[in-house]
């Protein structure tokens, strides 16, 4: 990879990374100390915050690959698919798991008798934390890839 689009890549990626690790650790540390009840109505606003800075860190990452190819080898490769993946699950996540879940959520308060709306959110939940974990992973094995082409 070119100078400066590895750097620019590294620290792109880097960032998205460090966002995607220290939102879904906050985002469970909030769940697990307020409750869903109390921290959802703060977590439907941060969460798809969370997921557009990575559908745009990642849209960066995927441009500076682009534009610092030297050539196309396999960790190049890998590196660009990984980054479009991860742009898909976090787009995923913002665009379809978050509005179901917060449906979800309405459903569950105006019903609390019915367990199966209890159930939809929380599997809806382990969707939308799953997503974020795959980004976080395809981030790591982008820059896993590219990082030895640049020493």
């Amino acid at each position: 990879m070119s100078e400066p689009w590895g750097s620019v890549f590294l620290v792109v990626a880097g960032g998205w990374a460090g966002v995607l690790g220290f939102g879904i650790v906050g985002i469970a540390l909030r769940v697990k100390r307020a409750g869903i009840e109390r921290a959802w109505p703060a977590l439907r606003v941060w969460a798809p915050w969370l997921d557009l800075y990575g559908t745009w860190a990642g849209a960066l990452a995927v441009a500076a690959l682009a534009l610092g190819r030297v050539g196309i080898g396999a960790g190049w490769a890998v590196a660009m698919v990984s980054c479009a993946l991860g742009v898909t699950a976090g787009l995923y996540g913002r665009a379809v798991l978050m509005p179901s879940l917060d449906a979800a959520f309405k459903r569950m308060r105006a019903a609390p008798d019915e367990s199966k709306w209890a159930e939809e959110w929380e599997f809806l939940w382990r969707m939308a934390t799953a997503a974020r974990a795959l980004s976080l992973l395809l981030t790591g094995v982008a820059i896993a890839c590219i990082a030895p082409l640049l020493w």
